[in-house]
């Protein structure tokens, strides 16, 4: 029998499991996002994406504030065209894409797994994995990395299930992998993750097919036209991620406290089952299931393998090379790997508590509740997933007052406010209502200079690049700044260096400090009046 005949299909209401957890990433999105402003990385998005030309989108992404492939910003700027580019319609774009990645994911595990299995193994990652639900509401790339991974699990399994591929579908798994390595950095490493798995599941099957593995390295021809520039973002001398210890490490690999607690009841219980029917009663064999379902099973873990040595590989790199690890950019690995491993274990120590709907039977909610009240307990389960993420918004908590909204309080009103910290920065100029008065200084001797800081570097690159593309935000270099005003504000973080260096050990300024005024981003913002003791410097208006 063919191999491509043998896809497990769901009827139609099996469908309400996607629909549904979609809804409830969509509110969770909605809700969280009342109660967050927008941070430095999502306003570094927001400047290009909210760009009013698309020309200068694409010239403003070559400089080095975003060193990423450009394909979030383009579809992310036609989006914020029809919809609006506020917080709530910018965070629903990456919401919306985490959705397409969800059901994705559902519908390639419901190929080889039960209604059951499928659904518990993919809610409680995406219901309950922290990194997730925080990029729900976000405006930066993860949802869209993820959905494109996604979509390529999708198109991983039904090449492996066809036993010979059409140039259609070549096509369409070469601008799969295209889409992948335009939308991060990291594409490239899951794109050669996928390639990996072909490889490696044709081998254990023995046989080979040049045709996928040419049309994956294709992909990759995309990013040929983008490589110059992404050459002159990445050599900036910035530095921004510091090596990862061993415990960091792994604990990357874990959705979340929930989730874990989730592995470990789910073991509990498959124990609790094998106790209270008889180990005679448990078959964990596998050879009653069709072949193809076995060889579809197969393959998917290959790929969960591959998916997961792109953050073992990286973090190797961040060891001995050079740092680039980072929790978001493994997040296909959490989104992929984690429900394939659950579907696969879900499947062999939930095998009572699924065993009267077979690998290939329908869900028949009629027939559910007339005969199988017993599996009542995975219904609720599967609610409690579904609804976890608006219940995980409603829990959040609020990020603090408005930046900026206590601007009049500091008192002496007519005064320039100079900060060295982006992350501070950023959101007080683009909530305050008197943004005018905000200053970001860019020193890069202060900035190499703290090597106590694994961003400075970075903030600095990044912020000297959105001024020259969008100089209407108060950038300045330190001594525009100091010779232009002699009496001036600042709002300091202890671990900023350029008021300690400049300002603070400088005989020609008498400081003042006005007290801790509010939490900053990372530490409590400090309140400073400083006043030159040189006269014939100009005068500050």
């Amino acid at each position: 029998m063919a191999i491509e005949n043998q896809i497990l299909k769901p009827n139609k209401w099996e469908y309400l499991v996607p629909i549904l957890a979609s809804l409830s990433i969509l509110i969770s999105c909605a809700i969280a996002s009342s109660k967050k402003f927008f941070w430095n990385d999502e306003l570094l998005s927001y400047y290009l994406i909210t760009d009013a030309s698309f020309s200068h989108l694409m010239n403003a992404w070559g400089d080095t504030f975003n060193q990423s492939p450009p394909l979030y910003f383009m579809l992310a700027w036609l989006w914020a065209k029809l919809f609006g580019n506020t917080e709530l319609p910018l965070r629903l774009f990456s919401s919306l894409t985490i959705c397409v990645a969800f059901t994705l994911v559902w519908i390639t595990l419901r190929r080889t797994y039960n209604f059951w299995v499928t659904s518990i193994a993919t809610l409680s990652v995406f219901g309950l994995s922290e990194l997730i639900l925080y990029h729900n509401v976000e405006v930066r790339m993860y949802g869209l990395f993820s959905a494109f991974c996604a979509l390529a699990l999708f198109q991983f399994d039904t090449i492996n299930r066809q036993e010979k591929c059409s140039i259609k579908v070549l096509i369409a798994n070469t601008l799969i992998h295209g889409a992948i390595v335009l939308t991060h950095l990291y594409g490239l490493f899951y794109s050669t993750a996928i390639l990996a798995a072909f490889i490696l599941r044709d081998r254990y099957f023995k046989i080979f097919r040049k045709n996928v593995y040419l049309s994956a390295l294709l992909g990759w021809l995309f990013l040929l036209p983008l490589i110059p520039t992404l050459i002159n973002q990445s050599n900036n001398q910035a530095k921004w991620f510091s090596v990862i210890d061993f415990i960091t490490f792994t604990n990357y690999f874990i959705p979340g406290t929930k989730f874990t607690l989730f592995i470990l009841a789910l073991l509990l219980i498959s124990v609790f089952i094998y106790i209270i029917k008889g180990s005679e009663q448990q078959t964990f064999a596998t050879s009653d299931r069709n072949s193809s379902i076995l060889v579809a099973e197969i393959s998917l873990l290959i790929l969960a393998g591959t998916f997961i040595a792109v953050p073992v590989f990286t973090w190797i790199v961040t060891l001995t090379i050079k740092p680039i690890l980072n929790d978001r950019y493994i997040i296909p690995t959490i989104a992929i790997s984690w429900p394939i491993l659950l579907a696969y274990l879900s499947s062999r120590l939930l095998t009572e508590a699924t065993s009267s709907q077979k690998q290939n039977e329908k869900l028949n909610w009629q027939k559910f509740f007339i005969n199988n009240k017993h599996k009542l307990s995975l219904l609720i389960l599967t609610l409690i997933l579904i609804l976890h993420p608006i219940y995980y918004a409603k829990r959040l908590g609020y990020s603090g007052p408005k930046p900026g909204i206590n601007d009049a309080s500091y008192g002496y009103t007519e005064l320039p406010i100079a900060m060295e910290a982006g992350h501070d920065f950023l959101p007080r100029f683009y909530y305050s209502a008197k943004p005018s008065r905000y200053f970001h200084i860019l020193d890069w001797d202060t900035a190499v200079k703290n090597t106590a800081s694994a961003y400075a570097t970075g903030n600095y690159t990044h912020l000297a690049a959105l001024e020259r593309q969008y100089p209407f935000i108060n950038i300045i270099q330190s001594q525009d700044f100091i010779g232009k005003y002699d009496r001036f504000l600042v709002l300091n973080e202890e671990d900023q260096k350029w008021f300690e260096w400049k300002i603070k050990n400088n005989p020609k300024y008498q400081v003042k400090s006005l007290g801790i005024v509010e939490q900053g981003a990372v530490n409590p913002l400090e309140l400073l009046l400083v006043q030159s003791n040189n006269k014939g410097v100009k005068k500050s208006n």
